[in-house]
């Protein structure tokens, strides 16, 4: 269920309190709703994704092909 409708997947009771002032609507743009939830994950992780995240050096991890089932 798309989350811009009632009970759609970010609806979730817990996330409830982070979505203060954001909206998802099936009328925006593709880059808001991003933005949305990119404020959305920042909010629940207390980490925002700014120019020292994206610049970061971290560790590269390879998922084996066959890791999962189709």
């Amino acid at each position: 269920m798309p989350p811009y409708e009632e009970d759609g997947y970010i609806a979730f009771h817990d996330y409830r309190p982070f979505m203060a002032g954001l909206k998802l609507d099936i009328d925006s743009e593709l880059e808001q709703d991003v933005h949305t939830l990119w404020c959305l994950a920042g909010r629940i992780t207390g980490r925002f994704a700014d120019r020292e995240w994206w610049t970061a050096t971290r560790t590269f991890y390879r998922i084996p092909d066959g890791a999962w089932e189709d």
